[in-house]
């Protein structure tokens, strides 16, 4: 395949396929081009001890287990250290030779285990603000078969766009987990990994952020906020001035970040109610639905009214399409900071 048709149909793929699949559609068309039989792609942290840490990955015939093993033996890999300090610049490897003497024979009898034999890899920042790298690595098993300074070139041209259509399909499904539906909070959106780490995010949620905990430099999420949001694949965690709703996809978390309502006052079973009746429910319906008595129902909707100062459905209906735009994010259980 030619590398312009290539690039066409990946920046098409961008806008129809998840996440996941996205990654392992671009990665045949890649194979097309540059020809491997492993992958990892993903993103980390390099720190000054030389450790790596890796976050967000999609391994790519590439056992799970093998990049736990790498986490334990990366402080003797020189490749990371160099693809991070390089960014834009692929690097290519024949492991045989990297890892010949004997104090590196871990990384060598790690590198022959998992096929790791010719590699190249090419890392980009994610952004200009944090110390976060996204690389992609390709391995080759046959250690004959190495990568030519060729081969090495057109990877550091394709990975500048395999990043960016990367980015593009994260953010149209991030857009589409948060149909707000013409709302003026629709651009607060961002994408982190499970350690609360920003891989993507627009500058209305990242400064909100930065405003309701001070302790944080935009380039991570609250460690309060990622403790709360382990575990579960939609939360709603409430601060003194800011709401972070929270969707996981895959091994990314999805977030809608929006100033704090009174709405964000309800307790849980005020909030199933409230968005009960905004959908125009009756009393007897949603005591049903929660095994509850409708006059409990009545009660709390009487409470519910009185903590939003409003008197009417519409108005309660109005508020909760704020809150929660997409009816699947309706009703989530709020995690609510002490203070």
């Amino acid at each position: 395949m030619e590398v312009t048709t290539m690039l066409l149909e990946l920046y098409r793929s961008a806008h129809g396929l998840g996440v996941g699949e996205f990654e392992e559609y671009a990665l045949s068309l890649t194979r097309r081009v540059l020809g491997f039989d492993t992958a990892i792609w993903g993103a980390g942290l390099l720190f000054q001890n030389g450790r790596v840490a890796p976050h967000a990955v999609h391994m790519h015939r590439q056992p799970q287990e093998s990049i736990k093993r790498w986490a334990n033996l990366n402080v003797m890999d020189p490749v990371a250290k160099l693809c991070m300090s390089q960014p834009g610049r692929s690097i290519r490897f024949h492991a045989p030779t990297l890892f010949a003497k004997k104090s590196a024979s871990p990384m060598r009898d790690y590198a022959s285990r998992y096929g790791r034999q010719s590699y190249m890899v090419c890392g980009v920042r994610v952004d200009g603000q944090t110390e976060m790298m996204a690389w992609l690595s390709l391995y080759r098993k046959n250690p004959d078969a190495q990568y030519t300074i060729a081969e090495q070139a057109v990877f550091s041209q394709l990975m500048a766009h395999l990043h960016q259509a990367q980015n593009m399909s994260r953010a149209i499904q991030l857009h589409q987990t948060f149909d707000d539906s013409g709302s003026d909070l629709r651009d607060a959106l961002a994408i982190c990994d499970r350690k609360g780490y920003f891989l993507a995010g627009s500058n209305v949620a990242i400064e909100q952020i930065k405003r309701e905990w001070l302790s944080t430099n935009g380039t991570r999420l609250p460690e309060s906020v990622v403790e709360s949001l382990k575990g579960t694949s939609n939360a709603c965690f409430v601060g003194r001035a800011t709401c972070v709703q929270s969707k996981m996809v895959g091994d990314l978390c999805f977030l809608r970040v929006r100033p704090r309502t009174a709405m964000d006052s309800l307790s849980e079973r005020e909030l199933q109610v409230a968005t009960a009746v905004a959908r125009g429910w009756s009393a007897k319906v949603i005591a049903k639905e929660h095994g509850i008595a409708p006059s409990t129902v009545r009660v709390h909707l009487q409470h519910i009214y009185e903590k939003l100062g409003i008197h009417s459905q519409a108005e309660l209906a109005a508020l909760v399409a704020v809150r929660a735009p997409k009816p699947t994010l309706a009703g989530l259980p709020a995690i609510r900071e002490a203070g």
